[in-house]
């Protein structure tokens, strides 16, 4: 029996011999080889475990998806995430690499020390020479040299993590998306600092908005030498200066001019600096926000530091030519002459949609009373004048009227949302029913373009006004138009008053040697 005992010990201890060395016959895991190729291509030359003067793998699960080293910008999943710490030691500098468990990305978290000795140089291969990324330019203090390019597209790293698109240049502004890693998107506007990152403002998927470009020594965007869709090339010739001096010309100034209970009760005026067109302007419900279109693209003023540097909204390549503000003031919408329609968040920043289906500028917009219907028209020599219809909620086209035989000026709304207006360059003024799509109505009385349109606040009344001088006021049951004012200059603009008892206008003409005459 005793020697039974001692065969059993016996082999057991043999069992024991073979399955220790045949689980350390494992070796690491797969991601401590793609942390090794890593620090390969960071030091310039391939190495092998052996070549470091240490290294030491663990595994851990961690709170979220951070894997224990969250990166500024990003927000991580709150779920129990199982990883790898992975730690390399190589000529006096510890390298701290992360990686999920099942693959899904592997990424340096920081570095530690000073190299004891000059880090080796990749050797010459035969290998056919590709682009190099460029060696970037110091922007930021403390950030990684920039090397993306406003009007260039740019292509997200391929490390498994999602960029954050920001409404503003800061990780500590509100998300908005998120870049998929791999994708591409174009650069628009910047480079601005922040929180020792370089910040571009990209679109991407519909959005617009910010992104940093890297942390530390790893960038999370590669530059690419592709252009961005709608940026012209630069082609202009570059002159030297001459000794003799330009003229200073001082810029134009637009002067606004709040009212109402968010401006004490009693008109102010202040001036906004713009040294450029201004081609469209709002006031957000509140009368807070003032939302101005001009060549460089949107201008978002404050009413309270209205002289202060303005938000700017980038539209490569293209001008704005009709602002609106959602009835509860937490949207905007914007249309531009390449023909899309795009949709704001006012309240996070940042570019909600882009509605794509105008083949032509888009020149007009109106909203319904309550919000949910959106109403976009425009066109060019005559071409795509039709009037289209969005759902503000699923951003969809939900139909189309046509009629006009000249670019559409001017959109409106009655009050109860079942009567669009419409005014156009044809000189005609014409009413549609949105429930069932079809005309409603045709007026004529202007002998020239008709520029804009207004309906009383019981919906019995439009007025409209064009290049002729004539400011009609049309009763709507019974088709027939009444002249408010003798025709002197084109009338551009009309509106009432909130309580319905006054109708403003405003017109003039324009040339480009003298001043502007307006009534």
């Amino acid at each position: 029996m005793r020697t039974t005992h001692h065969l059993f010990v016996v082999l057991m201890l043999f069992a024991l011999l073979i399955v220790i060395p045949a689980a350390f016959a494992q070796g690491p895991p797969q991601a401590v080889y793609d942390a090794l190729n890593d620090l390969s291509s960071r030091v310039g030359t391939s190495l092998s475990l052996g070549q470091l003067d240490g290294w030491r793998w663990t595994q851990s699960s961690y709170p979220d998806a951070s894997l224990g080293c969250p990166q500024p910008g990003f927000d991580y999943a709150q779920v129990i995430t199982n990883g790898y710490q992975i730690t390399f030691e190589y000529s006096g500098v510890t390298y701290d690499y992360r990686a999920a468990r099942d693959g899904s990305q592997v990424f340096l978290c920081s570095t530690s020390g000073t190299p004891t000795q000059p880090q080796p140089t990749a050797q010459p291969t035969t290998a056919p020479a590709t682009t190099q990324a460029p060696a970037g330019r110091i922007v930021c203090p403390g950030a990684l040299p920039a090397r993306l390019t406003v009007s260039y597209q740019a292509v997200a790293t391929d490390n498994g993590i999602r960029k954050n698109i920001r409404s503003q240049p800061t990780s500590e502004s509100a998300r908005i998306g998120q870049v998929l890693p791999g994708d591409t998107v174009d650069v628009v506007g910047g480079p601005e600092c922040a929180q020792g990152l370089t910040w571009w403002q990209i679109e991407y998927a519909g959005l617009t908005g910010w992104v940093a470009e890297g942390l530390a020594d790893i960038y999370w965007f590669e530059p690419t030498d592709t252009r961005v869709p709608g940026f012209a090339a630069e082609t202009a010739p570059v002159t030297q200066p001459t000794a003799t001096a330009a003229p200073t010309v001082s810029p134009p100034r637009y002067a606004v001019y709040p009212a109402g209970e968010e401006s004490g009760g009693t008109q102010t005026t202040f001036d906004l600096p713009l040294d450029e067109p201004v081609w469209s302007v709002a006031w957000s419900p509140d009368g807070r926000t003032l939302g101005v279109g001009a060549d460089s693209g949107i201008l978002l003023y404050d009413l309270a530091s209205a002289n202060a540097p303005p938000r700017q909204l980038v539209i490569p390549n293209a001008q704005t030519t009709s602002i609106l503000f959602s009835p509860d003031g937490t949207l905007m919408f914007t249309g531009h002459t390449d023909g899309t329609v795009r949709i704001w968040d006012v309240t996070l920043g940042g570019q909600r949609a882009v509605l794509r289906d105008h083949t032509q500028p888009v020149l007009s917009l109106a909203i319904s009373a309550n919000g949910t219907l959106l109403a976009s028209a425009g066109g060019a020599n005559g071409q795509d004048t039709a009037i289209r219809l969005w759902d503000v909620a699923t951003r969809q086209l939900t139909g189309t009227v046509t009629g006009h035989m000249d670019s559409v000026t001017s959109l409106a709304f009655g009050p109860d949302g079942t009567l669009l207006a419409s005014a156009s360059a044809d000189t005609t003024v014409r009413l549609w029913d949105v429930v069932s799509l079809t005309p409603a109505a045709m007026y004529e009385g202007h002998t020239d373009a008709a520029l804009d349109l207004a309906f009383s606040a019981d919906g019995t009344q439009l007025v409209s006004a064009g290049a002729d001088g004539a400011v009609l006021l049309w009763d709507i049951s019974a088709g027939t138009s009444t002249p408010l004012v003798e025709p002197i200059v084109p009338v551009l603009a009309v509106a009432y008053n909130p309580d319905n008892t006054l109708l403003v206008t405003a017109g003039g003409t324009f040339d480009e040697d003298s001043d502007s005459d307006s009534d």
